[in-house]
């Protein structure tokens, strides 16, 4: 298949957005969250524009919120939206009694509605905003989110707010807005906002802390999501001094370590189709399996370059790959060759389970064959690589207690998350059972994201609080936790908190 047509995506650099309209429009040309995020303001600013330049009536813009129990944020909507005569506000009964109900107008649902009101809703060219997922059956299907986001609207209204504006704010202006708001006409003591606040305060806390080192945890596929440069802000700019992921995300991340595109996933083509022209799709994203050959040809030079018998680490090997990548590839920013530069360890506890876990079990094959580098018979049987985890673990512990104040900061849970905090417990579990002394590193700060509730059992929905019975947190630390897609927020917070540093 031809790539040529397809929409090539563009990694976020926050380094280019000053402003909320700048980053907004960068999320556009990202994936999942940000995206659905991004491409929705987008598309109600155009309906705001369109209707201030006819004032048709008609066909302008109606934002439909069902909430009885919260009156407050149909207040604000009023009074940010509809008295500024951008659009009108009203709930879906009222709508479904203006005459002629409103024949070509745009429809914003903010939050739960009205379930019997759903096929009228659904007629109508609307978009979705809530935390719940919520939309008429056959609004969205697998691969194709148009027109929703999964975000609390109390958080998408102020920063719709000021990007139709045309608001020169900056990220740190529209978070601290947005909480404020929240204040004001009560929207959630607990919502995103205020979460939000509390996380880019949290985080910037514990990376100005002189003696805090701050351990960084991801999962899920963030460099596809094109996040990857977010991650080279960070080692960068010293804010993490570790980084625990899985395997998939540096393999993803390689490709564009090394100028490779991810692309914009095509709805009318089929998943068999897709298999057929070898493009691996990601949820709304394609990744071209020539991307991971390319991949493997790294990993494959890398690999045949070290001496037989070594024992191999995964942080050792991404030292491996972050020279060559240093070497090879100068122009390109990525997380493996920022990490080396900046020699910030990344740990893969889950290393089989991956791209890389591939290639290296390819290799070694190879190795076991006689065969070189380009699959060729050499008639050389090489000793294979071995991969030992355990000197990884016992690294990260090294750092861990030398240092006097700990962080975490964690995108996701799974394997990454689990694996760092677990130093806790491995340590008391040495001193009881071994009769070592150590001392046992427990998190001062932490500040998680995670779109997961509590109640579901598995790690991303984790809180510190359930931390703190396995001793992994200080009970006295400071912690705060974001329950929404890190695609979207995740940029908020980091931006925010390159603005302060910048400033201190």
């Amino acid at each position: 298949m031809n790539l040529e047509h397809a929409v090539a995506l563009q990694p976020l650099d926050l380094r280019t957005t000053n402003n909320i309209r700048q980053l907004v429009d960068a999320m556009s040309r990202c994936s999942f969250g940000a995206r659905m995020f991004s491409e929705s303001i987008k598309k109600i600013d155009m309906w705001i524009q369109e209707f201030r330049a006819t004032h048709e009536q008609s066909s302008g813009v109606v934002i439909i919120h069902d909430s009885q129990m919260n009156s407050s944020m149909l207040t604000y909507l009023e009074k940010a939206f509809a008295s500024r005569g951008l659009c009108r506000v009203m709930m879906s009964r009222e709508f479904i009694h203006t005459p002629g109900h409103c024949r070509n107008v745009k429809l914003i649902i903010a939050g739960a509605y009205d379930p019997s009101h759903e096929e009228l809703l659904a007629s109508k060219q609307a978009i979705f905003v809530n935390e719940y997922g919520m939309v008429p059956k056959g609004h969205i299907s697998d691969g194709c989110f148009r027109d929703m986001v999964v975000v609390d609207p109390a958080f998408f209204f102020p920063v719709l707010e000021r990007y139709v504006c045309a608001s020169e704010d900056t990220l740190s202006e529209v978070i601290d807005y947005a909480a404020q708001l929240a204040n004001h006409y009560n929207l959630g003591q607990y919502g995103l906002s205020h979460s939000l606040q509390s996380a880019r305060n949290t985080l910037y806390d514990m990376i100005v802390d002189p003696e805090c080192m701050v351990f960084m945890t991801a999962s899920g596929a963030m460099t596809i999501a094109q996040m990857g440069l977010l991650f080279c802000d960070m080692i960068e700019e010293r804010m993490i001094q570790s980084l625990t992921t899985t395997g998939a995300m540096i393999a993803h991340g390689l490709a564009e370590n090394i100028g490779l595109k991810h692309y914009k996933h095509d709805p009318s083509m089929s998943d068999d189709e897709l298999a057929e022209a070898l493009i691996n799709r990601v949820t709304d994203t394609w990744e071209p399996e020539s991307n991971l050959n390319h991949v493997e040809d790294i990993l494959r030079r890398v690999l045949a370059s070290i001496k037989d018998r070594t024992v191999l680490t995964p942080s050792v090997l991404y030292k491996y790959v972050g020279a060559y990548l240093i070497k090879h590839h100068p122009n390109w920013r990525g997380i493996v060759s920022s990490a080396y530069k900046h020699r910030v360890p990344i740990f893969n506890p889950a290393f089989v389970d991956s791209e890389v876990g591939n290639d290296l079990f390819v290799h070694n094959e190879r190795r076991k064959r006689g065969m070189d580098i380009n699959g060729n018979n050499t008639g050389r049987v090489r000793p294979k690589l071995i991969m030992d985890l355990e000197r990884d673990t016992w690294k990260r512990l090294s750092l861990k207690m030398k240092s006097k104040q700990l962080g975490i900061f964690s995108i996701g849970g799974g394997v990454p998350r689990n694996n760092d905090q677990n130093d806790a417990p491995l340590i008391e579990i040495l001193n009881g059972r071994v009769g070592l002394e150590l001392p046992v590193p427990t998190f001062n700060y932490g500040v998680r994201i995670a779109p997961d509730p509590m109640y579901y059992g598995h790690l991303s929905g984790c809180t510190y609080s359930e931390g703190k019975s396995w001793r992994k947190m200080d009970p006295h630390g400071q912690f705060a936790e974001v329950q929404a897609d890190a695609t979207i927020v995740w940029p908020f917070i980091l931006r925010s908190i390159m603005e302060k540093l910048r400033l201190t």
